[in-house]
């Protein structure tokens, strides 16, 4: 919550993107009780519910991450469940996840649909269409050099006139904290579970 990236969506209006975000983790603990056959019904309901909601606060960026992290949980799952030789949980577990997926969509539909039909007018509705090419949409993308920022603030800057990365501009840097990355780096090296394959 105090990462720079997140206070700098707050401060620079992007709203939409800081509610979209609060309900990822919410995606992924019902998303993990779905895959460990915790009151499947029940969970993918809520699944349901919370991917709409968050598709309705009109960030399809943020809702498109979520659904690539609960895809890679249920890779993950998957193998864990191969392993045991479970392949029929694999399958229950897609059914219900896919039918959250779906019900969520349909949740969305109400702002999805006329979107949809609008993009073909926008700024952003692609190169076919007179809107944006993909070389722009893709110039805020994290370039894997400045992951050097999630330890190291200033790698490439602070932002602002201080920048000096791939992007165009931005007016903070990626950081994480050196304690997160620490836990994430020990947990890598100690913890063997099913959580860490």
């Amino acid at each position: 919550m105090i990462m720079p990236n997140f206070v700098a969506i707050g401060a620079y209006g992007h709203g939409s993107q800081a509610a979209s975000i609060a309900y990822m983790p919410f995606a992924l603990l019902l998303s993990w009780h779905i895959l460990r056959g915790n009151r499947r019904l029940t969970m993918a309901a809520l699944l349901a519910v919370g991917l709409g909601f968050q598709m309705l606060r009109g960030h399809v960026q943020i809702a498109y991450y979520t659904y690539l992290l609960i895809g890679l949980l249920f890779l993950f799952e998957s193998i864990y469940f191969l392993r045991a030789g479970q392949a029929r949980a694999i399958a229950k577990s897609f059914a219900f996840l896919a039918a959250a997926v779906i019900l969520a969509a349909g949740i969305a539909a109400v702002l999805l649909v006329p979107v949809r039909q609008y993009a073909a007018y926008s700024i952003r509705g692609g190169s076919g269409s007179g809107g944006l090419d993909y070389g722009y949409a893709t110039n805020w993308s994290l370039h894997p050099k400045e992951m050097l920022t999630f330890v190291f603030p200033w790698a490439f800057g602070y932002g602002a006139p201080t920048y000096w990365g791939q992007m165009p501009f931005t007016n903070y840097p990626n950081y994480l904290g050196v304690v997160t990355v620490a836990f994430g780096l020990f947990a890598f090296r100690y913890a063997r579970d099913r959580r860490t394959l």
